[in-house]
């Protein structure tokens, strides 16, 4: 017989994570960070690659240069949260 286990809700809060898009080419510059982090509930703002990084084809999480991660009162919020966010950053790439 199967017991039905009852496990309350506690979601007091919503996160979302987004990834920073960029072309290929070589990584020149990320600026706004600091902007970036200023929003309100923007818990960190991840570099995953250094000036100079080649930046290639997406094959894997590490393959991109970084991302927002945010909490918010809801799901919703924490990904408006996080696109506001990324539109303080601007990635400077010089292409091959």
């Amino acid at each position: 017989m199967e017991k039905k286990i009852n496990i309350p809700k506690n979601n007091r809060y919503g996160s979302a994570i987004r990834f920073f898009s960029s072309e290929s080419g070589r990584l020149e510059d990320v600026t706004g960070i600091g902007e970036a982090l200023s929003v309100n509930g923007v818990k960190y703002v991840l570099l995953f690659k250094k000036t100079g990084s080649s930046i290639t084809d997406i094959h894997n999480s590490l393959d991109r240069v970084g991302c927002v991660i945010a909490q918010g009162r809801s799901n919703q919020e924490s990904i408006e949260i996080c696109e506001k966010a990324l539109k303080k950053i601007e990635i400077k790439i010089e292409k091959y």
